[in-house]
């Protein structure tokens, strides 16, 4: 247990190789030991397997550490290994079977009195929710995911709660109402000595700046977090950090480099879907402000193969965004494509993606 502990521990710093070597040493001082331990065991080798992007390892330990708890008949432990399937599912991309199993998860917590595993399920069920566009759920779940943990002492979810409520602001075109949980998110993650996270959380605070106008403020928090994510694992956020560059950088051979980087990264595996899903995000984005119709088709391609096992709203909602500009910038004239990106503003209006609205109503405009 005193082991396991210290693997827990390690996991709160972002340590994966002295969390592993912990476990090690749990399971050569008690080999084969009961079934809690050993659920608990595969759950944190799981988590450290989550944060190398190592998914199918991610996965293989979480079903085996869901096992292990249902033979121990322990709701703890075998909620703690559902929200650890929900990861592994998230990092995949299969959004619709990680918010399945982080629901599951939470109502065993919620139904056995287990506190700390609610605030840790909580933002995570706020992050699942926006892939499917409900982002007034989402936003309502993740404050009350922030206040939770905050009540609780559990700085740890409340700095991953308000990200999402930050990013959850930029969703809806308030930059400005971005800073303050970003900003505090930030404090957090730097108290921890947590530099992975740390520098998630900064290309986060860079989007923040550029949709307030500050394009070189911008720069140097994603020129800093680039640095740190070069320095710790580029699988971890780099491709999204990379994605913001070729969308801020007013020069057009970084943000094709930048494009170009964060692709070799992608194909070199271990990376984690929100790498995908937001590179070819900001892909999509930063080709079509080059009028560069043919790759922002590609990108829009790249972002419907990645989510082809399970297909999600949000996704779809920025493929159609690519392939309508795109078409649109070939043939200014068409009133049919002019009046199906006027169908697609409408409706990320309606489920509250403000800043994509606003951006295709600029679109139309010109």
């Amino acid at each position: 247990p005193l082991w396991i502990a210290i693997a827990a521990s390690c996991r709160l710093l972002g340590d994966a190789d002295g969390g592993m070597a912990a476990l090690d040493e749990a399971e050569r001082l008690r080999p084969g030991g009961d079934d809690r331990e050993q659920a608990q065991i595969h759950y944190y080798r799981a988590t450290f397997h989550f944060a190398a992007g190592d998914i199918d390892d991610c996965l293989e330990h979480q079903q085996a550490a869901l096992r292990c708890a249902e033979a121990a008949q322990d709701p703890e432990w075998r909620a703690s290994a559902l929200s650890g399937l929900g990861d592994a599912y998230y990092a995949r991309g299969q959004m619709r079977s990680a918010l399945e199993n982080f629901r599951r998860g939470l109502e065993i917590a919620q139904q056995n009195g287990l506190g700390r595993i609610v605030v840790g399920n909580q933002f995570m069920v706020a992050n699942l929710l926006r892939y499917q566009n409900e982002l007034t759920d989402a936003i309502a779940l993740a404050n009350a995911a922030a206040e939770l943990a905050n009540s609780v002492a559990n700085r740890r979810s409340e700095m991953y709660a308000l990200m999402l409520v930050g990013e959850f602001a930029m969703d809806g075109d308030d930059y400005a109402g971005a800073e303050n949980p970003l900003s505090r998110a930030l404090s957090t993650a730097r108290e921890f000595g947590n530099e992975r996270f740390a520098s998630y959380v900064m290309h986060d605070l860079a989007r923040a700046r550029y949709g307030q106008g500050d394009r070189n403020g911008a720069l140097a928090l994603l020129e800093d977090a680039l640095e740190i994510s070069r320095r710790t694992d580029i699988s971890f956020v780099g491709p999204r950090i990379l994605g913001v560059i070729a969308v801020v950088s007013g020069d057009l051979q970084r943000r094709k480099d930048a494009r170009a980087e964060a692709e070799e990264v992608l194909a070199g595996g271990h990376c984690i879907s929100h790498n995908h899903l937001w590179f070819y995000r900001d892909a999509i984005s930063s080709a079509l402000a080059d009028e560069n119709w043919d790759e922002a088709e590609r990108y829009a391609a790249a972002l419907e193969a990645f989510t082809q096992v399970e297909p999600l709203p949000w996704a779809d909602l920025h493929i159609q965004r690519g392939r309508l500009v795109a078409a649109l910038g070939r043939d200014p004239e068409n009133a049919q494509i002019r009046a199906e990106l006027e169908a697609l503003r409408d409706q990320a209006r309606a489920v509250g993606h403000l800043a994509v609205a606003g951006e295709l109503a600029k679109i139309l405009d010109r």
